[in-house]
């Protein structure tokens, strides 16, 4: 059918599954080439009157999306149809992977940047253990284009269903959605779109903390310097465990103590004062 030359063109194709025929569409991306692309839409599942226009109507509708996503640089990748949900965790792996390396500083200690490169492998390990455990038998072999909302609830579902605690089902469904979004952000696009994902789980409030008589009791016992003081810092500041784990003698200076923009959890640098009965330790 003729149309305004740079807007594509639309035409039918007929099949056995579609005797009727079902739209193709063409149009070209930005660098010139031609794509040619299933709107899945036919005259044989147009319920409305038969003629087809419903059909034609649609078809249209997703060219035109098509010419816009050309023009705004967002046009999925010729390969986003066949994109398996096991690309994008790949894709998302490795991406995490660099992103933990960035963040070691160049002029740590060797043996402390060692130790923090092996940090960052443990973390994907883990995370490609969340993967293949829960999340591939049922998500890993699928096309992402077709993983829907109601794929993902029932998942949910699935695994509140097999005694899973909601924190460990919110982790596993933050990895997917990490990965649909990594796809969905890379140029050209590895998916048309990031499935609208079910509302996170109220997690268990933490619990048992430590009073002073019962800290005091501990840090007396430990014998050792350096795990006593980490201890002390642990208590006071309430500092996460990796930030812990990364802090160095060099950062304490003058009653402060100073975190690398790569060891805090929003990768930003920050000062702390230190208490006395921690400056002193």
């Amino acid at each position: 059918m003729a149309r305004t030359y740079g807007t594509g063109s639309l035409w039918l194709r007929n099949s056995k599954r579609h005797p009727k025929g079902e739209y193709w569409l063409r149009y070209r991306d930005s660098a010139g080439r031609q794509r040619t692309e299933n709107s899945h839409f036919c005259f044989c599942c147009d319920k409305r009157d038969g003629s087809g226009k419903r059909a034609e109507t649609n078809a249209e509708r997703l060219l035109t999306k098509r010419i816009g996503e050309v023009q705004s640089g967002n046009l999925p990748s010729p390969k986003a149809a066949k994109t398996l949900v096991s690309d994008l965790a790949e894709a998302l792996f490795k991406s995490q992977r660099a992103a933990l390396l960035r963040k070691i500083p160049e002029n740590l200690p060797a043996p402390t940047r060692e130790w923090r490169a092996l940090q960052a492998e443990a973390h994907v390990k883990h995370q490609k253990a969340r993967w293949k455990k829960h999340l591939a038998p049922v998500f890993g072999d699928r096309k992402a284009a077709l993983v829907t909302a109601a794929d993902l609830t029932d998942y949910q579902a699935a695994r509140i269903d097999a005694k899973a605690r909601h924190a460990t089902v919110n982790r596993e469904l933050q990895l997917l959605r990490r990965a649909f979004r990594l796809g969905f952000e890379a140029r050209p696009r590895l998916v048309p779109d990031v499935p609208k994902f079910p509302t996170r789980m109220v997690e268990s409030p933490r619990q048992g903390f430590i009073e002073d008589e019962t800290f005091e009791k501990l840090h007396t016992a430990i014998a050792e310097p350096g795990l006593k003081a980490m201890i002390l810092v642990a208590y006071r500041l309430g500092f996460r465990k990796s930030e812990l784990q990364n802090i160095l003698v060099m950062q304490f200076s003058d009653g402060w103590l100073r975190l690398f923009a790569g060891a805090t959890k929003n990768s930003e640098a920050r000062a702390v004062a230190l208490p006395d009965d921690v400056n002193a330790a």
